[in-house]
């Protein structure tokens, strides 16, 4: 089956200050379709004005994953981890038996965006973890790289849930292939530009769930592109 999440449909939480667009239920916002996909529980496009930020807040037992695309994301938690996040960062925040953080813009002029992804974990209450890697934004073009990981090998982020995270960068024209597994389910989220997934086209904020009969995916972009591949059991 081949869902279509529209961009334009999507949940939306707004503040002076922030600007969060929901692909599934989230906060005030119901998904009258369910909520996530699989363990993919949230992915949100969020933008903060400068000098703005969340709140220091709890999460428990959540594998949470941000990945900057413009502008800086502050990251601190009463684990005594911090970290400031440029484009092209993934970090990775294993909430697990519990942990308390706030993410803020510290820029006085420009906005931060970045996408904030939630994932349900296959092992609860683990001690709370926080990593981070920067990918290059250059880096992979024309192809599928490797983000996040159960295992964390060759460079991704490690998560607690067999999932792997993929982006892909491309020009227009230039394609990709993704095989699923039998048993194994993706979800494709378009990061920005248009493409065509399964020849159905999508625009910036789309996601598409492909499961039970869909045993491929194939991606061609019509302009310069970005999307998020996931890889689900």
């Amino acid at each position: 089956m081949f869902r279509l999440r529209s961009g334009e449909d999507r949940g939306r939480t707004y503040r002076p200050w922030l600007d969060s667009r929901h692909t599934f239920s989230f906060g005030d916002y119901e998904d009258p379709t369910g909520h996530g996909f699989r363990c993919l529980r949230a992915v949100n496009d969020v933008r903060i004005s400068p000098g703005a930020g969340i709140d220091n807040h709890s999460h428990q037992n959540m594998e949470s994953v941000s990945y900057v695309l413009s502008g800086t994301l502050a990251h601190e938690d009463n684990r005594g981890h911090s970290a400031t996040l440029e484009p092209g960062a993934v970090a990775r925040m294993s909430a697990g038996s519990g942990v308390e953080h706030s993410e803020f813009n510290p820029s006085e002029d420009e906005y931060t965006r970045f996408l904030q992804i939630w994932i349900a974990p296959n092992t609860k209450n683990v001690e709370p973890e926080f990593e981070e890697k920067h990918f290059e934004p250059s880096e992979q073009r024309g192809g599928l790289q490797l983000l996040v990981s159960p295992g964390g090998e060759d460079g991704p982020l490690h998560i607690h849930q067999d999932v792997h995270i993929y982006r892909g960068r491309f020009g227009e024209g230039e394609d990709a292939y993704w095989a699923i597994p039998e048993g194994r389910y993706a979800f494709v989220h378009v990061v920005s530009g248009d493409v065509r997934v399964n020849d159905t086209p999508l625009s910036e904020g789309d996601g598409v769930a492909l499961d039970d009969d869909e045993r491929e995916v194939e991606i061609i972009a019509q302009s310069d592109s970005e999307i998020l591949l996931f890889d689900l059991p």
